[in-house]
């Protein structure tokens, strides 16, 4: 609803999308809602979208929308604890499961932080996405799941961290890869050095693949 309503305030009719984690599935299934609209979809550490036993779905949506209710009546507006910068640090590392390298987590900071004093730094962070139903909604049935992917019209890149998490089967996850290659006009996927945070702690071989997939993307127009 929110990315379709920024189309519609800055009156764009063809864009693409890159994004990681939730945000790549957030990409899947607009891309799959609207496929008219993306060009090109980038995709990191996701393959597909997340399937789950058909069921259960309305009592996540319930506890998804209640928990971001109780949430929105609080007042965040009082005094947020503060860490010096070498505690945030180790903070933002320890949040990601020590995943990020130390640069990593500083570059995270540039956004995520705000210094309020000399050496005194407070998080930013819309806690509100700490939701734990945002991520229940994004699996959907096997039925839908593959509806979704057969609708997907864009040239597609996935990049996968070869350490990364890999959520189902590897049967299902080539069967996804084959739906795309007959789905999408360009598809590319690569598996990269890393885990789930390869673009932040090697952003030089990402950022390559990325722009060469817009070159060559860009190419066959």
């Amino acid at each position: 609803m929110i990315k379709r309503l920024v189309t519609f305030y800055f009156k764009w009719t063809k864009f693409s999308i890159i994004g990681h984690s939730m945000g790549a599935y957030g990409g899947f299934l607009y891309s799959s809602l609207f496929p008219n609209d993306i060009v090109h979809l980038v995709s990191l550490d996701v393959t597909k979208p997340l399937e789950r036993a058909c069921g259960g779905a309305m009592e996540s949506l319930v506890s998804a929308i209640t928990l971001g209710l109780a949430q929105e009546s609080k007042d965040f507006s009082t005094k947020s604890k503060v860490f010096s910068y070498e505690e945030a640090v180790r903070l933002q590392r320890r949040l990601f499961g020590d995943s990020l390298t130390e640069e990593s987590a500083k570059i995270i900071m540039k956004r995520g932080c705000r210094q309020v004093k000399p050496n005194e730094y407070t998080f930013t962070r819309d806690v509100r996405l700490l939701n734990p139903g945002l991520a229940l909604s994004q699996f959907r049935c096997r039925g839908d799941t593959l509806d979704e992917m057969k609708r997907l019209k864009c040239r597609l890149l996935i990049l996968k961290g070869k350490e990364g998490p890999f959520l189902e089967p590897e049967e299902t996850n080539a069967e996804a890869l084959e739906i795309y290659r007959k789905s999408c006009p360009y598809f590319e996927y690569h598996l990269v050095e890393g885990d789930h945070y390869f673009h932040l702690n090697f952003p030089e071989e990402a950022a390559r693949l990325i722009n060469s997939f817009f070159l060559k993307s860009k190419s066959l127009l």
